[in-house]
């Protein structure tokens, strides 16, 4: 069973790793007899140094042996995790064959690597491949052949007919001028995004188009979670630079960054409130997730949503009434609810058999973009009313999409797939990738007008 590893609607292969965790701490504090074997890994086709092409699918044939069985196995490309697929290989069934597959998105070469872990946490890595990534080959010309005509035979009239009348010739109707198509609106404005272009992730922005891309933060821990303030100057985002993430925040230019929470536990996904002056978080301080409020200089820290179930990525509502986010109450994966500022009033929108995340408000407030995991495993990136009527798929594409955030005029939505930044027109009928780079970029933010 094949699960990609980016974006969300990754719990059973979470659960898998937690298993393998437990079962390597209880090794750690209780002993384990004998010195364990690692799994042998051996990546069977394509070659290494093929070439293959760009935007087609390559399966990645490996075998894993071990005696006790495989229970993950997972492809890298250029050192980064891109898919996972869990084993139904028991203890002594040996050797494991899986095929995963990865479609080149960057031209140049890149390097493959599978990994596999036995039940007890042991990895083993096969050795390195190098595929050369090339553009698809020039479509050959198609030889026209020559007609040679046959020779006209001549025609001698018997007899010149007379003409009765000649007809009045009708002018030619005119050709009406084309109207050309009403260009799509181009982008504007800022993006703040999370990269890993420079060895770990930090918080860059760019224009609209793609242009202009800046590092804002540096720091050896990760940055994520960047998100505007409504006057465009600051940005909130969260950091792991203190031992655990906490939510901070920093002028737009990356200046004064200035750290807002202290607390053990993980704090992240901030989101601004209309008129700048709260920030709404996602924290497990209480032993589970929930969402939380403060004031924008940290102080006045309130729990919002207080329920045994997980609580995540709130989103303030334009007009600064509601909170929308997803939750796994209801015993589900996840559903987008919206609840009042003041956490009352708490409303399920969706009902999804599988998960429903990451929600965005459009900047009129009528609409809501998120992300739902379908039956089969992928993510796609869904529209809906405010109220939770009239879903549309808007991406439908092969690869996972997530995380998308309203452009100002509400027009376009960026978002991710495949580890880079796409914006599409709002309904979906238009997109453009502004980010190409080998290391994943991800955590959107649109700016304010």
């Amino acid at each position: 069973m094949r699960r990609e590893t980016h974006g969300h609607g990754r719990l059973l292969l979470l659960i898998i790793r937690l298993m393998v965790l437990g079962t390597v701490l209880a090794c750690a504090l209780l002993g384990c007899a004998g010195e364990a074997a690692l799994p042998i890994v051996v990546i069977n086709d394509p070659p290494n140094n093929s070439q293959v092409t760009l935007d087609e699918a390559v399966p990645i044939r490996s075998t894993a042996t071990h005696a006790a069985g495989v229970t993950i196995v997972e492809l890298w490309v250029d050192d980064a995790l891109h898919t996972s697929e869990i084993s139904s290989a028991a203890e002594g069934e040996s050797p494991f064959s899986v095929t995963l597959d990865w479609t080149p998105q960057v031209v140049g070469s890149h390097r493959i690597a599978v990994k596999a872990y036995d039940a007890a946490g042991n990895m083993g890595e096969s050795a390195p491949i190098t595929l050369l990534v090339a553009e698809p080959p020039e479509p050959s010309p198609t030889p026209t052949n020559t007609i040679v005509p046959s020779p006209t035979p001549t025609m001698v009239p018997t007899s010149t007919p007379t003409p009765t009348h000649t007809a009045t010739p009708i002018p030619p109707t005119a050709t009406p001028t084309p109207i050309p198509p009403t260009p799509t609106p181009r982008p504007a404005g800022l993006i703040a995004f999370v990269s890993g272009r420079h060895g770990n992730d930090e918080i860059y922005v760019m224009n609209a188009d793609g242009t202009g891309v800046t590092r804002l933060t540096n720091n050896p821990a990760n940055d994520v979670y960047p998100s505007w303030s409504p006057d465009r100057t600051r940005i909130a985002f969260a950091s792991g630079r203190t031992g655990n993430h906490e939510i901070y925040v920093m002028s737009a230019d990356g200046s004064g960054q200035t750290r807002l929470t202290n607390n053990p536990a993980l704090d992240v996904h901030p989101s601004w409130s209309p008129d700048g002056t709260r920030i709404v978080f996602e924290s497990y301080r209480d032993g589970n997730n929930e969402i939380y409020v403060m004031n924008a200089d940290g102080s006045g820290v309130m729990n919002l949503t207080n329920n045994a179930a997980g609580d995540f990525e709130p989103s303030w509502s334009p007009d600064g009434t509601h909170i929308a986010f997803s939750s796994s109450r209801d015993d589900r994966q996840g559903e987008i609810y919206i609840m009042n500022a003041d956490g009352s009033g708490v409303t399920r929108l969706t009902n999804n058999p599988t998960a429903d995340q990451t929600p965005s408000w459009s900047p009129d407030g009528t609409r809501i973009a998120l992300q739902r995991i379908l039956l089969d495993g992928n993510a796609e990136i869904y529209v809906m009313n405010a109220d939770g009527s009239g879903a549309t798929n808007l991406t439908n594409s092969w690869g996972d999409d997530y995380e998308p955030s309203w452009s100002p005029d509400g027009r376009h939505i960026a978002f991710v797939e495949a580890g880079e930044i796409l914006v599409m027109t709002a309904d979906g009928s238009w997109v453009i990738r502004l980010t190409n780079i080998a290391t994943w970029d991800y955590n959107p933010s649109w700016s304010p007008r």
